[in-house]
């Protein structure tokens, strides 16, 4: 290869790590490199050197070689599987996983994440698919699975499963971090961050309380905890501008809240000069106004999130990290002949929990899926319409900004 087609190479490798809102320094890098003579190579490993020593740079490279090396690891630990057809196999599903990963978070191929929380979250889902597929591989390593007769057993059936189910997570997290997601960044901040939070916390108070991880109810109330602060984070600033608008003092606080909101009366409040008799008649109260439409939909998804990353972090908390401490011992774990206080504590199975946090998951793929936006008419105004209309025209239930 001629150097000036490596520095165009160099070139346009160095501005694919470019965040969308600089893609313009690429293009004004490319066009300047076409007007260099000689020097054509060590203005790309400049331009590159530059790229690189950004921050956004760093942390994009981060979001791709972590899951990309959690995966190498899978694809090691698979090759000294001894089983050739099951090596085969486990190699084969490893791959497709890996391919997966790289193609749909390609932005040739499905586009820009929608933003930076967005883009942290994509790549928390990839590193736990990541991290789980290790595990898998690593269980079919260590175990050797056998049929009935003690031959050894191909399990592909499993292994089809695990990586369809892998694969169709992949695409769920990719369609909604796309810039066509009706999820708001801060709604999948909020949704998924919960459950860390959770988990966490649970690790913590599991320390000072040793039986904690040996029953599901604590588990529960974890993901319990964690679904109502997520819903409450996402719906709080839709309540506070509800209010402030019904209280006739305008979106911003002032006293703009429309001609047809009144002034605020002893009796209710004020909204359309109905006051409380409004409510009384059958009108929407304020849960139902806050929760409807699109931020309805986040809420749903809000919770279904913080409980399926609480259930599933948990999952890996039980899983791995107190086996991993003195105290406590796996389900699976061979009987413990000790007793007194020294005894460990035998810990709950973590896999009907994380079977639940995976059906929460997939139903919050499903809510926070892609919807094709319809066309919207706007038609005058009346300030004769009922109060909850009039309410979305002023500005309550208008888009996201967050």
């Amino acid at each position: 290869m001629s150097r000036p087609d490596r520095a165009r190479l160099l070139l346009g490798l160095t501005a694919r790590l470019l965040p969308p809102y600089r893609w313009d320094w690429g293009r004004a890098m490319r066009a300047e490199l076409a007007g260099t003579g000689v020097e054509r190579w060590p203005f790309a490993v400049s331009c590159a050197r530059g790229v690189l020593a950004r921050p956004a740079t760093i942390a994009a490279l981060a979001y791709r070689l972590v899951p990309a090396a959690v995966l190498a690891l899978a694809l090691v630990t698979a090759s000294r599987i001894g089983f050739p057809l099951l090596r085969a196999e486990t190699i084969g599903a490893v791959l497709v996983m890996a391919s997966a990963m790289l193609i749909l978070n390609s932005r040739t191929v499905t586009g820009p994440v929608s933003g930076r929380l967005a883009s942290l979250v994509r790549t928390g889902a990839f590193v736990f698919l990541a991290r789980t597929t290790f595990e898998v591989v690593d269980a079919l390593y260590r175990e050797a699975p056998s049929d009935a007769t003690g031959r050894p057993d191909p399990v592909t059936g499993l292994i089809l499963t695990c990586t369809a189910i892998g694969v169709a997570l992949q695409v769920g997290f990719v369609a909604l971090t796309s810039q066509r997601s009706t999820v708001s960044g801060r709604t999948l901040a909020i949704g998924f961050g919960a459950g860390p939070v959770a988990a966490v916390a649970y690790t913590v108070v599991g320390l000072e309380q040793p039986t904690m991880p040996t029953t599901y109810g604590t588990v529960l109330v974890a993901m319990a905890v964690a679904s109502i602060g997520a819903v409450v984070l996402v719906v709080a600033p839709r309540t506070g501008r509800f209010v402030r608008i019904a209280g006739g003092r305008g979106a911003a606080g002032g006293d703009g809240g429309g001609p047809w909101l009144g002034a605020r009366r002893p009796g209710g409040l004020g909204l359309d000069g109905q006051g409380a008799a409004g409510l009384a008649a059958g009108e929407p109260g304020l849960a139902g106004l806050v929760l409807a439409g699109p931020r309805g939909r986040e809420a749903l998804f809000a919770a279904l999130s913080a409980a399926a990353a609480t259930l599933l972090l948990i999952g890996v908390m039980i899983d791995d990290v107190f086996p991993a401490l003195p105290g406590w011992v796996a389900n699976n774990a061979p009987p413990q002949w000790v007793f007194g206080p020294a005894a460990p504590v035998r810990l709950v199975d973590p896999a009907p929990s994380s079977l639940l946090g995976l059906i929460l998951l997939v139903a919050a793929l499903v809510v926070g899926r892609p919807r094709r936006r319809a066309a919207v008419t706007r038609l005058p105004v009346d300030p004769a319409q009922s109060w909850a209309t009039t309410l979305t025209v002023s500005g309550i239930d208008g888009p996201d900004l967050a």
